[in-house]
């Protein structure tokens, strides 16, 4: 809209036109634009945007289906629970590596402590 404060058109002169858009399609130049053509604009932005959106669904879909080997969902969700057991069974093993440490750990502990209970018990009794 015209800031009149900078114009030197004054507010009592304007009669709107000057913000009215010409459209080369509502008519000759300078004509305004009218119900009709908006409405014609309207239908047109409708069917580009419907269209538009379509084509972006299209490839979204297409992008979707080039994860699945040969469009086949099933082998898809095989894949992925293959890497899944893979990775559960990868767990367990280093889980089990684990427990076989510290389990040895603990019976080298126990061996330990127990050779050194048996040479003291041994050097006890050898005591005149």
């Amino acid at each position: 809209m015209t800031d009149f404060r900078h114009s030197r058109q004054h507010e009592a002169e304007w009669d709107g036109y000057t913000e009215r858009r010409s459209v080369a399609s509502a008519g000759s130049p300078g004509d305004p634009v009218t119900r009709e053509y908006l409405d014609n604009a309207l239908r047109e932005n409708r069917h580009s945007t419907r269209e538009f959106v379509g084509n972006k669904f299209s490839e979204l879909e297409e992008l979707i289906r080039d994860g699945f080997p040969d469009g086949n969902t099933t082998k898809h969700r095989e894949v992925h629970e293959g890497f899944m057991r893979r990775a559960e069974d990868r767990a367990a093993f280093w889980k089990n590596v684990w427990e076989k440490i510290a389990t040895g750990m603990i019976y080298a502990a126990v061996v330990a402590v127990g050779t050194a209970v048996w040479q003291y018990v041994k050097s006890e009794a050898h005591k005149p």
